[in-house]
């Protein structure tokens, strides 16, 4: 994405993540934490339906939060999706090292990447992208669908 500062043009690394009502508890509210690091960033109503590296199209006033810990940037966006209870991911490694993805709702770690190297942590086996990963968490509804490396 590229945005201006004291009238210098800069390109930074976004990833949107776009959240679907849930009909099933349309009062829900809960913390959408960093799916790198953990941490908290912002309160949301719905289901993440997908995460994907840069800005998606849309219509409505771009704000970009920022995580605390890892700095790294995501913007949010409502769209309408057929009910899907899974939530399509793009693994964005910005860092160079070894990442790892938790759920964004438990924290739970996930897998492991670096480069095109995927290693789901609850059993220590490669996984081959794309590839259907539930969270192990009893009780955690999250399951992800590894769509690719970047």
């Amino acid at each position: 994405m590229k945005i201006t500062v004291k009238n210098q043009e800069k390109e930074i690394l976004v990833q949107t993540v776009s959240l679907q009502k849930n009909k099933f508890d349309p009062t829900n509210l809960y913390l959408f934490r960093c799916p790198y690091c953990g941490t908290a960033i912002t309160q949301i109503q719905g289901l993440v339906n997908k995460i994907v590296a840069g800005v998606e199209p849309t219509e409505n006033v771009i704000v970009v939060h920022q995580c605390a810990t890892c700095k790294r940037l995501y913007t949010f966006q409502t769209l309408e999706y057929p009910d899907i209870r899974e939530t399509k991911v793009m693994l964005v490694n910005s860092l160079g090292a070894m990442s790892t993805f938790r759920c964004y709702i438990c924290r739970t770690p996930l897998v492991e990447f670096r480069g095109d190297k995927v290693i789901r942590i609850s059993d220590m086996s490669m996984v081959h992208i794309p590839s259907h990963i539930p969270c192990p968490n009893d009780g955690c509804p999250g399951i992800y669908y590894f769509q690719d490396v970047l």
